[in-house]
């Protein structure tokens, strides 16, 4: 258990005594019989010991809720800036494979991915019987068959030989 999660629970277990310690003197006070009080002066001295401890109880639980409300929103600022990292690494790594902006962009290469690269790796298992994996990921064995089978000199495969056998008629299983 986190210490922030324990820290929480002690706070919500302190509170909770508070409350019944409370409760407790109040039904006290309500059910004890009222006798008359022989000295005035003494009672109004615990009663001013009584209000100043109810004070500082209440100054220490505004404290401690004042404390856990500064740690949940530091805890959501550190969380919003791990988030706001691992997102800039994603997009730096994207960026450094050169992976098209919506991966199914003509033409397809290397690093491509999608609806379209499953149709033709789909169309190259059906028509030359290739036996990579389809995945909708074109990776350097799909970018291989495409050069054995269509006799490519660059390492893309362009729109036009796509449109050309109908890929995008394949029907994937």
């Amino acid at each position: 258990m986190e210490t922030s999660q324990k820290t929480l629970i002690f706070g919500f277990a302190g509170l909770l005594m508070l409350i019944l310690i409370v409760f407790f003197f109040m039904w006290r006070k309500k059910n004890k019989p009222v006798t008359p009080a022989p000295n005035t002066e003494a009672n109004a001295t615990l009663q001013a010991q009584l209000q100043a401890q109810m004070q500082t109880q209440q100054a220490l639980l505004q404290a401690q809720t004042q404390t856990q409300h500064t740690q949940a929103q530091m805890q959501a600022q550190i969380l919003a800036q791990e988030k706001a990292q691992a997102l800039a690494q994603a997009q730096a790594l994207l960026q450094a494979q050169n992976v098209p902006a919506s991966n199914e962009e003509f033409p397809l290469k290397v690093g491509s991915y999608g609806l379209r690269v499953k149709k033709l790796q789909t169309f190259l298992a059906k028509k030359y019987g290739w036996s990579g994996k389809i995945d909708g990921k074109l990776g350097t064995q799909t970018m291989q068959a495409l050069k054995d089978k269509f006799k490519l000199t660059t390492d893309d495969f362009s729109q036009a030989k796509y449109e050309l056998f109908n890929i995008e008629s394949i029907i994937i299983d």
